[in-house]
This record gives structure tokens, sequence and C-alpha cells, in this order.
């Protein structure tokens, strides 16, 4: 025939198998594989007062209760002082007797600054000077006493901070004729309003009282069931 019986291909017998992608089998996150655990919230965890927090002090009772003055006090502090014959006390202040009396929030003492925070025991027992009183925004309690027997104190400012009243806390306030309580007391005691002769009405959350036995039925849940407002002969 003169001619070969096969022709070259010129092409392989096989092409590959697999053929490049081109591209890396992985790609760089250029990220992080894990997150911070925690993340920092930019606030302080904690910031410690910069003044120390105390009660109002004032008068105290003696032996057989008769009242006296604690030259100590925080009272005393603020520049007061008092005179005492039996159980009628007076307060003063640079020579004049104080009718009306303003607590600050705070006082400084040897660098310290103290913030009133309550009334103490006793602190205006038998003060009869005092006809009225306004009590620093700071004030959250007032203790058994406070104002016992204030028998010329007509005009008291509660705050609307203070959530607690002690018992007997206004006994024998005789001339108080109206009391405003805030709406954010949480407990009064036993008796708190015995004995004001001339009171002729308790206002607290909107209500205003003029029978006592209402009162006391209104405050049940936070007096524990006590008689708070009662006038006896």
């Amino acid at each position: 025939t003169g001619e070969p019986t096969t022709e070259p291909t010129d092409e392989p017998t096989s092409e590959p198998t697999t053929e490049p992608t081109g591209e890396p089998t992985t790609e760089p996150t250029d990220e992080p594989t894990s997150e911070p655990t925690t993340e920092p919230t930019g606030e302080p965890t904690s910031v410690e007062p910069d003044y120390e927090e105390i009660e109002l002090t004032g008068f105290k009772q003696g032996d057989q209760a008769y009242p006296y003055f604690d030259e100590d006090s925080v009272l005393a502090r603020l520049g007061y002082t008092a005179t005492i014959d039996g159980y009628e006390c007076h307060l003063y202040k640079d020579g004049q007797e104080v009718t009306d009396l303003v607590i600050p929030e705070t006082l400084e003492k040897d660098g310290t600054t103290y913030k009133i925070i309550g009334v103490a025991p006793y602190t205006f027992n038998f003060c009869s000077s005092l006809t009225s009183i306004n009590l620093p925004n700071s004030v959250t309690s007032i203790d058994s006493y406070a104002f016992g027997y204030c028998n010329s104190l007509t005009q008291i400012t509660i705050p609307e901070g203070v959530t607690s009243i002690d018992g007997y806390a206004f006994e024998g306030c005789t001339t108080f004729t109206t009391i405003t309580l805030p709406d954010g007391l949480t407990s009064i005691g036993v008796y708190a309003f015995s004995n004001c002769w001339n009171l002729n009405s308790i206002t607290w959350k909107g209500t205003t009282y003029t029978d006592q036995t209402e009162f006391n039925n209104a405050v049940n849940e936070i007096s524990g069931g006590v008689i708070v407002w009662a006038t006896y002969d």
C-alpha cells in the first residue's frame, strides 16, 4: 500500500483528571477566629461616695426621762445651743431663739462632709420654741419621739424621700392642724400621731383624711394594723 497503517494523533491519549482552579483552596479571613468574651462597659464598676451618712441629733433623754442637749450632737455642730427648764426646751443660734428651722442636707466637720439621712430619736423632743421645720430632701427616716411634744410646732415639711416614720414620732404635737405624708411611705409606727389635739387632717397619696379610723385603715398595710392617729382624754 505504500502508506503507514496508523497516523500520529499529535494529541495525548488521555486528559488530566483535574484542572487547576486558579484560586487557592482556602482564603485568608483577615479576622480573628474568636471574639473577646467581655466588652468594656465604659462605666466604672463602683463609685465611692465623698461623704459619710449620719442622722440628725440634738436633744436626748437623761435620768427619769428629763431631756438634755447633747453638746456633741449634729445640731451642736451646726452651731445651735439650747436652754432647758424641766420639760421645756428652747433652741438658739447666735444668741437668737430659733422658731423657724431649716436643716441643711450636708455639713462639714474636720474636713469631712456628712450627709443627713434621718432624724434620730428625741432630736427635738420637748422643743417648745420651734414653730416650723424644713427637713432636707436627703432624709429618708424619722425615728421615735423625733418631734415628740413640740407643742408650738404648726408646720413641718416631710420630704418625699422619707419611707419610714417610727412610733410616737409626733406624739403630743398639740398645735398641728394638718400634715402631708410622702406617697412613698412604706412604714409608720404605732401612735405616730398620738395626742396631736388639733390635728384635723392627714393627706396621703392624694387623699385627705379627717377621720382617724379611716386614716388608720388606709395605712393598715404599712402600719401592721396598729393605731397610728389617735387622741385620748
